[in-house]
């Protein structure tokens, strides 16, 4: 995918690359779309437990937030391809994958910035903002930083 730039890769191009045959990767993840969520799984899963840690930590809001920020940066630069995976998935497959990305990675990011920022305004260090239209300009800005502006990779209509 990173190669390519792209999302439209086979369980064939892919056991080229591997060196694992693809009836295996197949018979592992079931389809490509069960592939791509487990891709995301695997780079977002660990960080919402520390998104939650960074929170209750005894830290100044500006702190946190900048230490929020930072590791969704370092996420994007040594992932610089997962917003296409899951920008495939919202689009392509919405209906199915979107309730699962929501709950797993949309939300608890959203909730973590809510906390954060509602830290911030109670100290009066920020000013109260919405947490899902402050979820989109960082993922956004994280994504056009990262060199790969997003995109859902989908054939046009």
């Amino acid at each position: 995918m990173l190669e390519r730039d792209t999302v439209h890769i086979s369980f064939t191009d892919i056991s080229r690359k591997s060196g694992v045959n693809a009836p295996l990767i197949r018979y592992y993840f079931g389809n490509k779309s069960d592939m791509l969520l487990a891709l995301v799984r695997r780079v977002v899963g660990g960080s919402i437990g520390q998104m939650n840690d960074l929170v209750d930590l005894p830290l100044q809001p500006k702190e946190k937030l900048r230490l929020h920020i930072g590791g969704i940066i370092n996420t994007y630069y040594r992932h610089p391809y997962i917003n296409s995976p899951l920008n495939y998935l919202l689009s392509v497959e919405g209906d199915l994958y979107g309730p699962i990305l929501a709950d797993e990675v949309i939300t608890p990011m959203v909730e973590v910035q809510k906390r954060i920022i509602d830290q911030g305004v109670a100290a009066g260090v920020f000013r109260p903002i919405d947490p899902m239209f402050f979820y989109m300009h960082v993922a956004g800005a994280c994504d056009n930083l990262s060199g790969r502006a997003a995109r859902s990779d989908t054939p046009s209509a």
